[in-house]
């Protein structure tokens, strides 16, 4: 015969009733029931609402989400004007710099000595 909670071949069982929740399972279902809370307002607000408001309210939501996009991809062609803008400043201070040290180079071999004034 073998001992409870261990199968025939020595392995343990998982037990019948699980363990209570840890704090961080508790909080979890706290953080659930909060997330769950606007859309249990809206839909108490939507069910007193007649059809054609919803349908207002929609398509104002619609129109909203529209602005945002349009905005959004204002923003991001701005930002990619702005990137091309460092890219192109950044290879001409590298094509600046390797002229400056091949002009510098020459005057050595030259045996022109630069003035820095």
């Amino acid at each position: 015969m073998t001992p409870r909670g261990v199968a025939g071949d020595g392995t343990p069982v998982m037990k019948r009733y699980p363990k209570p929740p840890t704090k961080e399972t508790a909080m979890s279902e706290k953080v659930q029931s909060v997330r769950r809370r606007p859309l249990r307002k809206l839909a108490d607000t939507l069910s007193h609402m007649s059809y054609s408001q919803i349908s207002y309210l929609v398509n104002s939501l619609r129109e909203e989400i529209t602005d945002l996009e349009q905005e959004r991809d204002d923003l991001k062609r701005e930002l990619d004007i702005e990137n091309a803008k460092r890219a192109a400043h950044s290879k001409a201070y590298i094509a600046l710099r390797g002229l400056n040290e091949d002009l510098m180079t020459r005057l050595d071999e030259a045996g022109i000595t630069p003035h820095n004034n």
